[in-house]
């Protein structure tokens, strides 16, 4: 017999680009291309002991701040 217990479980329904202010949803294509970072800043960090830092970038804002520093490649056996 199997035991079943309800969750409630959050699910991403949309993002805003923190440099440009695109909107972008899961049923937009540059939704499924954009940058989310977050992290905990340990010890002595420059943004600050235990603070969270966290970015959303669109594929255009990705590629124009970062964009010379990104290593592409294409899809191994092409």
């Amino acid at each position: 017999m199997l035991d079943y217990e309800e969750k409630t479980v959050l699910e991403i329904a949309g993002c805003t680009c923190d440099r440009c202010k695109q909107r972008m949803t899961p049923v937009d294509l540059e939704f499924h291309e954009r940058l989310s970072v977050r992290f905990l800043a340990g010890f002595d960090s420059i943004f600050g002991d235990g603070n969270v830092a966290n970015i959303d970038l669109c594929p255009r804002c990705l590629k124009e701040t970062l964009g010379d520093w990104l290593h592409i490649t294409p899809p191994e056996g092409m």
